[in-house]
């Protein structure tokens, strides 16, 4: 939500593209696979993103609670090597997505906000932050 991802990627991002440590990066759309399963727009999907100190634990808590889940299902999970899984290790279904994120803005009370608003929202705060138009 605060990186800017488009609901493809956020859907076929993999642990392994993912360094919580050193870089305390994540890379979007690296092999040619992905990037023809998401029908990325250009050159410019591919890229590297930053990660805050937020967005770091965040993720660390969200690969321990798969590790949990792993654990509970045995020979059941999957492992799919996606960051953002079902409880049986399977890549998010990105329509399921979708709808799991309406139902959320409609419990919140909040106007509607489609999922995709959040990548501009992302936009918006990152040139807000002094980031340059050329790099955001």
């Amino acid at each position: 939500m605060t990186r800017g991802l488009r609901r493809g990627e956020v859907g076929r991002q993999e642990w392994s593209d993912v360094d919580l440590d050193d870089a305390r990066t994540l890379s979007v759309l690296e092999d040619e696979d992905a990037e023809a399963a998401a029908g990325i727009k250009g050159d410019s999907s591919r890229r590297v993103v930053m990660l805050g100190a937020e967005n770091v634990r965040l993720l660390r808590a969200w690969r321990q609670m798969q590790r949990v889940e792993r654990l509970a299902m045995g020979e059941g999970w999957t492992d799919s090597g996606k960051v953002f899984t079902d409880e049986l290790g399977l890549a998010l279904d990105l329509d399921c997505l979708t709808y799991r994120w309406k139902r959320l803005v409609r419990a919140s009370g909040l106007p509607p906000v489609r999922l995709h608003d959040l990548r501009h929202c992302a936009a918006t705060l990152t040139l807000g932050g002094g980031v340059e138009d050329v790099i955001v």
